[in-house]
């Protein structure tokens, strides 16, 4: 080829692809893009020498606004080397377009960034110019946000757009100005990543602001800072402390270069503020502090940013009760409170508002000593007690074992009414727990404190099991014989040698006092009264006693040691 020309090709109106696909070199002079000097410009046309016996001739209509003096070198297309009037037949334009088409075609290979100016909207994106060429921007393709689309208009803008399509036969370019912003940010994401780590400082700029938090660009990547690494204090919503566009230095708290996810936290470029906090708050302390929210279980009061404690609502009131803290409390009260407990690895603070002043319950102690007799209104009944108004504000409870020595209670309701009056005796105040205990059945002393070990006692027969005898020895008391106990001689069958309603003796071998129970033997009884007769005998002065004489007394005397009721029973 000679050195003025540049690129070999075969265009027509008709079909270009004939004309990238021409080559042999017997056509090579005709059909291919060569150098022109221009050597001539008049009104209508131009003159162009292109090494050929004459000169070709170009409209001055293909030249459009391109500026071109006598002299210059311009490319054109060679049509044929010889038209009707004997001049070479070129074309600048067809020049021009074909350079500029591979041009475009070599942009695409190389997925290389190319400008072009929006001509105008059309109905899904825009066109836009790109050296003479119309191509198609979709606005899928474009930069814009979905809430830009409606209202922002890119006509007569330059953009920067990749090409994602082309097509040469058709003459259809489709770009696209999200993938050169999407290139441009993994450019700058690996630059950024090359340089970042999980504790660096960086700064970045709020784009968007979300219920959970917002996202920050931190030099083309987007980071989350959670709402709860905005502050080391409670947040109700993220626009309270930040805004959009605000500029921020932050700390990385998590990144995972992996699956781009990069946790940011704003809070962390401050003290932790429990940090020494025990030596801060420590307990007995009484600080102020604000009501932040208040639950059924009790009050959040903020002590400083970042340190909460809980109120809880037994530690409102020593006297009145409580049903919710709003009924003494309301969100942002200021209140001063007692320091209870700190527990800092579990970033805990107990507190109290009923301890600023003094222990009501301690003059309450003072005014009902244990023993002391009182009387109050029954104001509750429930399964295991009453509880009973002593003064205002101050209640006390008679459990359900209180209320008989002898008697199995089943619901309190068996022996007092709502509203009634009653008498009971105070066994404790305990002012920690706010509690009085009351007792119905200490009015009375314990009737099972006089039956003393080795005592003798009469009885009388009221059941007879496999396995031992119960006695009644007064009202609602009874005694236990087991039948091991009943007689010296061995026992199979307790209706052998007893019969309900019948009265015997017996001495008393063990008394619980918390189960009420007596345990008592006839065995032991009959075993002492015949030690007795053994000894009365022997320390008579008289004959020798033979062992015949000792056994005949000794039943002698059984027989007559009956109970009264039973020998009246004999005698009848």
């Amino acid at each position: 080829m000679d050195d003025d020309k540049i690129l070999v090709v075969e265009e027509s109106d008709v079909n270009i692809e004939e004309l990238l696909n021409a080559s042999d070199s017997n056509k090579r002079e005709e059909r291919e893009i060569v150098n022109g000097k221009v050597v001539e410009i008049n009104n209508k046309s131009i003159a162009v020498d292109v090494g050929l016996k004459s000169e070709g001739v170009i409209s001055k209509e293909e030249i459009g606004s391109d500026i071109i003096k006598i002299g210059d070198v311009i490319p054109v297309f060679l049509e044929a080397l010889e038209g009707v009037e004997g001049h070479p037949v070129v074309s600048y334009r067809k020049a021009k377009r074909i350079s500029n088409w591979n041009k475009l075609d070599e942009v695409f290979k190389d997925a290389g960034d190319i400008d072009g100016k929006v001509i105008r909207k059309v109905k899904g994106g825009y066109i836009v110019d790109i050296g003479g060429e119309s191509t198609f921007l979709p606005l899928s393709q474009t930069i814009l946000k979905r809430n830009e689309s409606n209202t922002v208009n890119l006509v007569d803008q330059t953009v920067t757009v990749k090409i994602i399509e082309l097509d040469r036969r058709r003459r259809n370019i489709v770009v696209s100005q999200r993938k050169v912003k999407e290139d441009e940010n993994n450019r700058k994401k690996a630059e950024l990543y090359a340089t970042i780590s999980e504790g660096s400082i960086i700064k970045g700029r709020v784009t968007s602001i979300t219920s959970f938090g917002a996202f920050v660009d931190i030099g083309g990547v987007e980071g989350l800072l959670h709402i709860s690494d905005i502050a080391w204090s409670r947040i109700e919503k993220v626009e309270d402390i930040i805004s959009m566009n605000q500029e921020l230095e932050l700390k990385i708290v998590k990144f995972d270069p992996a699956n781009d996810k990069i946790s940011l936290s704003l809070k962390e470029l401050k003290a932790h503020p429990w940090e020494d906090i025990s030596t801060k708050f420590p307990n007995g302390k009484m600080v102020k502090g604000k009501v932040t929210s208040l639950l059924p279980f009790g009050a959040f009061i903020e002590l400083e940013p970042g340190v909460e404690g809980l109120l809880h609502i037994s530690e409102i009131s020593w006297t009145e009760k409580i049903r919710h803290p709003q009924d003494i409390l309301k969100t942002g009260d200021e209140v001063e409170v007692r320091i209870l407990d700190v527990i800092p690895e579990k970033e805990k603070i107990s507190l109290s508002l009923k301890r600023i002043g003094e222990n009501p319950w301690e003059a309450i102690k003072q005014k009902y000593p244990s023993g002391t007799k009182v009387k109050g209104i029954v104001t509750n009944l429930v399964p295991f007690g009453a509880f009973v108004k002593l003064d205002e504000g101050v209640e006390g409870l008679i459990h359900i074992s209180d209320f008989s020595w002898t008697k199995k209670i089943r619901h309190p309701q068996e022996i007092l009414n709502l509203d009634q009056e009653v008498e009971a005796v105070v066994l404790e105040v305990n002012p920690e727990q706010e509690k009085v205990v009351l007792g119905l059945k200490q009015l009375n002393d314990n009737p099972y404190t006089k039956y003393q070990l080795g005592a003798t006692i009469e009885a009388k027969v009221k059941k007879i099991t496999e396995y031992a005898v119960f006695v009644e020895l007064e009202n609602d008391i009874e005694g236990i014989i087991k039948i091991s106990d009943l007689s010296l001689n061995k026992v199979k069958d307790a209706k052998e040698v007893l019969n309900e309603g019948q009265w015997i003796k017996a001495k008393v071998l063990r008394v619980d006092l918390e189960e009420h129970k007596i345990m008592l033997s006839v065995k032991k009884y009959e075993k002492e009264r015949e030690t007795e007769d053994i000894k009365k005998y022997m320390n008579r002065d008289e004959d020798k006693v033979t062992l015949g004489d000792v056994i005949k007394l000794s039943s002698d005397t059984l027989l007559n040691d009956k109970p009264k009721s039973e020998s009246n029973d004999e005698s009848a």
